[in-house]
């Protein structure tokens, strides 16, 4: 079994990096963590990007990705802290 990201994997999971690393700086991660709240800017970002339709068929609006996209994705929020729903 090859374990190893495809091209496009790889693609995404830099992309997503350096989204989150340019829109989320600590110090607005500490802010929100303060307030209690969420980053609801940050939030309407991430669906712009299409980045929710991942796991999705294209028939029903998705990008036809699979759960190892989706898990990139949340893996590269998860390791900036992003405070979203």
């Amino acid at each position: 079994m090859n374990l190893d990201l495809t091209d496009t994997q790889e693609l995404l999971q830099r992309s997503v990096r350096d989204f989150v690393t340019r829109e989320l700086p600590y110090d607005r991660i500490r802010a929100l963590e303060k307030d209690g709240g969420w980053d609801v800017a940050l939030w309407k970002e991430i669906c712009q990007q299409g980045w929710l339709a991942l796991p999705f068929r294209s028939e029903f609006g998705g990008a036809d990705g699979g759960l190892v996209d989706l898990g990139l994705v949340l893996e590269e929020f998860a390791r900036r802290a992003a405070v979203v729903p």
